[in-house]
């Protein structure tokens, strides 16, 4: 989401706030969900059928090629995916509008509309897509527990590098490597090669991306007087993912237009941009304390004392220190180190027993359960599909209760409820699940607790997916046993792929 407009106005002064780059020889961290939906519409642009369930061969091929081209110059990816929503629900309102935004596009292709443009409606496999080859690849990846940009900026400043993203957040946070455009990258991939030719006798070589590289200075210099830490400020009075800009705008209307109006010949401004340009102007010289000051006594004087908490909520978001010890990388393994990670989870969320948080920040765990045991509430991403049946996800309605009957707490076995938005007809609402904490069928079984599901045997695992979804603890057992004898199938991907099927054909409400 990030800034609106802030990523055109830097592109239409690229001349000055932007500079040439050879990317070569060092980390490169990585914005993991931005690259993911970037890399996906990259891998279609020439077809619209990733629209309708994906083309996830030609994905992966793109997948591969990106990270191998990376290794020839000798640059060393790490990988950081967002995890699940904040529970605070500060960004509900932007997420609804979101994902509304989506449904009215799914069903103008449903339709048979011709959809021209890009669209943010991306097949349900692409994120498990994206890790398989990065573990097939050996790139480093992990998720945190909610949003992973502050995360990321802390990590890029740890490892001394840049950062790849199209969140126009990033020109806001102080990131001492500066930060990539997924565009200037990905769009062009071809390894050149350098060689110093003024230096014979120890002449420098090395293979490199060109491309293009913002920095935070870069940026400040456009404005004499202007600092780098007023730029968070400068974020929240144009609206950003906390602060709608029509809650923010008495205060912007009241802010002086220190220039009267007068464009500024060295920047290239549109319409579009002249508020920015009016808070930047106006922002020269302040320090970011006598900002904020002026800002909360607007505020009060127009009794809009709601949004100072916003305010500051919004401000202190883009503090890269409030992470820096969420997220820690060790160079000499090249890999995360997973127990702090996991200490840091476990401090924001004392019901994850370790097991649990390790796998959630290494990206064994869907970010689902972590919305259905922090935030209660869960946002179902609108597919391309036949409106006149019921949503897709609906088949999947009994898994999700067992899901939030075993996501509780040590002794607590009542109904938990959680708010599910997912598409009902033509519209998007929010619909209630309650969780299951005994199993439907005759069997009478308890679902075990968090902290008892390390504790089971094979075959305990075993019985309990068999009964959750088939109501029989003995079909998974069976199906094992004839995969392998009829199809030759070693591995448990192919297992669990028959096993999905079984299940579609007996909960699909429309057999094709």
């Amino acid at each position: 989401m990030g800034v609106q407009g802030l990523t055109s106005f830097i592109k239409a002064n690229k001349d000055r706030m932007i500079t040439g780059y050879h990317l070569h020889d060092t980390y490169l961290v990585i914005d993991g969900n931005n690259f993911l939906y970037r890399l996906y519409e990259n891998s279609n642009n020439q077809t619209k059928d990733n629209i309708y369930g994906g083309n996830y061969s030609r994905f992966a091929g793109n997948v591969h090629r990106f990270f191998t081209t990376l290794a020839k110059c000798r640059i060393r990816p790490v990988v950081v995916m967002d995890g699940g929503i904040d529970p605070s629900d500060q960004k509900i309102v932007k997420l609804l509008k979101k994902f509304t935004k989506n449904l009215r596009h799914a069903i103008d292709i449903s339709n048979g509309n011709h959809f021209d443009g890009n669209i943010d409606i991306h097949p349900t496999l692409c994120r498990p897509v994206l890790e398989q080859m990065m573990d097939q690849l050996g790139v480093a990846y992990c998720q945190i527990l909610y949003e992973a940009d502050t995360y990321a900026a802390a990590l890029a400043n740890q490892l001394n590098c840049p950062i790849l993203s199209g969140d126009s957040d990033f020109f806001v946070y102080n990131i001492i490597g500066g930060v990539i455009l997924s565009d200037y990258l990905m769009n062009s991939m071809q390894v050149r090669q350098y060689e110093d030719q003024n230096n014979w006798r120890n002449r420098e070589t090395y293979k490199y991306l060109d491309t293009k590289l913002y920095t935070i200075d870069n940026f400040v210099k456009c404005f004499p007087g202007l600092t780098s830490d007023c730029l968070p400020v400068f974020s929240t009075l144009m609206g950003n993912d906390y602060i709608e800009y029509d809650n923010i705008r008495p205060i912007v209307d009241t802010i002086p237009d220190v220039n009267n109006g007068q464009r500024n010949n060295r920047i290239n401004i549109s319409e579009r941009h002249q508020q920015m340009i009016k808070i930047l102007n106006w922002l020269r010289g302040l320090t970011r304390q006598q900002v904020i000051d002026y800002i909360e006594s607007v505020l009060i004087e127009k009794s809009m004392n709601n949004v100072i908490e916003l305010l500051k909520i919004s401000i202190e978001s883009y503090n890269i220190d409030n992470c820096s010890d969420g997220i820690s990388y060790d160079r000499a393994t090249n890999s995360f180190n997973w127990s702090k990670l996991a200490a840091h989870v476990m401090q924001k969320v004392l019901a994850f027993p370790q097991w649990f948080a390790i796998d959630m920040c290494k990206s064994r765990l869907n970010p689902m359960l972590i919305n259905v045991s922090q935030a209660k509430r869960v946002f179902l991403s609108p597919r391309v599909e036949d409106l006149s049946l019921p949503s897709t996800y609906k088949c999947c309605w009994r898994l999700r209760q067992y899901l939030i009957g075993l996501m509780r707490e040590d002794n607590d076995n009542d109904v938990k409820t959680v708010e599910v938005y997912d598409r009902y007809e033509s519209e998007y609402k929010v619909l209630s699940m309650q969780s299951i904490t005994v199993l439907t069928n005759n069997s009478g079984h308890q679902l075990p607790q968090l902290n008892q599901i390390i504790n089971l045997t094979i075959n305990e695992k075993t019985n309990l997916i068999s009964e959750m979804l088939f109501d029989d603890k003995n079909v998974v057992k069976f199906m094992i046993k004839n995969t392998i004898k009829i199809s030759d199938l070693q591995n448990q991907e192919g297992v669990y792929l028959m096993i999905v099927i079984r299940y579609w054909l007996g909960n699909t409400p429309n057999m094709v």
